[in-house]
């Protein structure tokens, strides 16, 4: 059996008591043999320890009685399995975890090393398929992972890997979507603009239509510009072009020509220099969702 006369938690595990405070215990006192608060203590220190479930805590519990006994009176040992289930399912989870995450937040470190740290799934601290943690916002997930000191792929993608793996998709390309932002916050100079364009066309490609978005902005730029320069009365007669966004659609559109009068059309004065960058950034806008499609961004 283990030593831990000597745990240099000790300050830590004793706050978990004050914090459990705020659950109250709906019991009648003069009949209750294992206090609310010893209850809570056991559970977290048994599971902490690696317990699977209730069983494997009365065992941990009774083993290190007299350790659990340094921090409250444990005055009738430990109960049964089946009466830490009892009591267990009758605290609110939400509760629970609100009075756990407090106490991990005044206790825990500002910065953690996450980098190689495997698991395989995420539970919960109550039978109850809510309290999962799969289903915690992105931004929970996301305070952990920024306590790493300097920015690794590694701890989003395993993360990401289990989200997935448990019926999340969506949350999972939100952390790796975080992970990105990370990684374009520590980079310079070029990276840092390819990373930002990569961003706000695609998403890191992880929304990669927002590209159709842009597109959809020249498209209506293209058709505006041209007509407020004049240009659109213009052409409209000499060419025969009754609809400005059927030539702006086109020159935006890169390789494939629609209509190869468009391409005869001299544009004169400052309109013609914006569908020059009307045309490149069809091809940029294109660039980047193939390589957001084929997943080369990721």
């Amino acid at each position: 059996m283990e030593d831990l006369s000597a745990f240099s938690a000790r300050p830590r595990l004793a706050a978990l008591l004050d914090h459990f405070a705020e659950i109250t215990d709906a019991r009648q006192g003069w009949k209750v043999m294992y206090p609310l608060r010893e209850v809570l203590f056991l559970v977290v220190c048994g599971t902490i320890a690696s317990g699977d479930d209730y069983d494997d805590i009365v065992d941990w519990g009774k083993a290190h009685l007299a350790f659990l006994r340094g921090f409250a009176e444990f005055h009738f040992g430990i109960p049964c399995a089946d009466w830490l289930r009892c009591i267990m399912n009758r605290i609110d989870p939400k509760l629970f975890m609100d009075c756990f995450s407090s106490w991990v937040a005044e206790c825990w470190p500002d910065k953690l090393d996450l980098n190689g740290f495997t698991y395989r799934s995420l539970g919960g601290f109550s039978a109850s398929e809510k309290d999962l943690m799969i289903y915690r916002p992105v931004e929970w997930f996301e305070g952990w992972l920024g306590k790493q000191p300097v920015y690794t792929p590694g701890p989003y993608q395993q993360l990401a890997a289990v989200l997935r793996e448990q019926g999340q998709p969506d949350t999972a390309d939100e952390i790796l979507y975080a992970g990105k932002e990370e990684e374009r916050a520590q980079s310079t100079s070029m990276g840092y603009i390819e990373a930002t364009a990569n961003k706000w066309f695609i998403g890191y490609g992880y929304h990669k239509f927002w590209s159709m978005y842009w597109a959809f902005g020249f498209l209506i730029a293209g058709t505006v510009l041209l007509w407020l320069s004049g240009e659109g009365r213009r052409v409209s007669r000499h060419y025969s072009l009754p609809y400005g966004i059927f030539y702006s659609f086109d020159l935006l559109l890169p390789i494939i020509r629609l209509r190869e009068k468009h391409y005869q059309i001299d544009l004169r004065g400052w309109v013609r220099y914006y569908f020059y960058f009307h045309k490149i950034m069809g091809y940029v806008l294109g660039g980047f969702l193939i390589a957001g499609i084929s997943g080369l961004v990721k």
